[in-house]
């Protein structure tokens, strides 16, 4: 959790001094079985927002820049660490609170690359897995990869989702757009690397995905059906194999 303590709002100075220590921001590292915990969180006590990120919305991006002056003064240095927490402080409950979101059906397969990419440093280590591999385990498999994003941000009371797809609307949000002039270009970090989401699915994948992520679909608005510049007969043919681990 990332905690901004430049000059906080009088009646709130006290209670975060007293939780973290008096510095711009501190940065706290939460592990859980070698994976992190389910979100990004950055509480802003200078511009009084909260943000919360589950995994593989956009969230690392979005973290490094909500953490860049004039919204943070001592920039994030990712090489610091990962800032995952998902209890907003009893202080901030009354802050505006937003959070990132993605397509259901790009995110299982960014979840997918994920677990190739860095699934050898979990605790135990996760087996490389074909794509329909991967969506067959995920009702099983640790937090990380199971959760919907409706039940990561569960509990929390959202002012705004800001979708990845249109994620330049982040700057429209009001805590922020007052200093759009000031902000550094949004960046993109921590890119999976791959080609457009609908050559992974097949229309049973696709029935999987919609089934697991059911709530996700419902609350956010995306489309319950892969909807593109092509039709299922474009859909990839044959299930995804894993690429080669470095």
């Amino acid at each position: 959790m990332r905690v901004c303590l430049v000059a906080p709002p009088i009646g709130l100075a006290q209670s975060a001094a007293s939780r973290v220590d008096v510095q711009d921001c501190r940065i706290r590292d939460i592990l859980t079985f070698g994976l992190p915990l389910d979100t990004y969180m950055i509480v802003s006590f200078l511009r009084q927002f909260v943000y919360l990120g589950p995994p593989k919305t956009a969230s690392t991006s979005l973290h490094h820049w909500l953490s860049e002056p004039p919204l943070c003064e001592t920039r994030w240095d990712s090489a610091r660490g990962g800032q995952h927490d998902s209890a907003i402080p009893s202080d901030a409950t009354a802050f505006f609170t937003f959070a990132s979101v993605r397509n259901p059906y790009s995110r299982a397969v960014s979840l997918w690359r994920h677990s190739v990419k860095d699934g050898q440093h979990a605790k135990p280590p996760i087996p490389l897995m074909s794509f329909e591999e991967f969506i067959a385990w995920m009702p099983t498999a640790p937090r990380f990869y199971r959760a919907s994003q409706s039940e990561i941000i569960a509990g929390a009371k959202l002012d705004a989702v800001v979708k990845i797809e249109r994620i330049e609307d982040v700057i429209e949000l009001p805590p922020i757009a007052p200093l759009r002039h000031q902000l550094p270009a949004l960046p993109h970090l921590n890119r999976t690397g791959y080609d457009g989401w609908w050559n992974y699915y097949q229309p049973a994948l696709a029935h999987a995905v919609r089934a697991h992520f059911a709530p996700d679909f419902q609350r956010f608005g995306y489309p319950p059906f892969p909807v593109h510049d092509c039709d299922a007969s474009n859909w990839a043919p044959v299930p995804r194999a894993p690429p080669a681990r470095t």
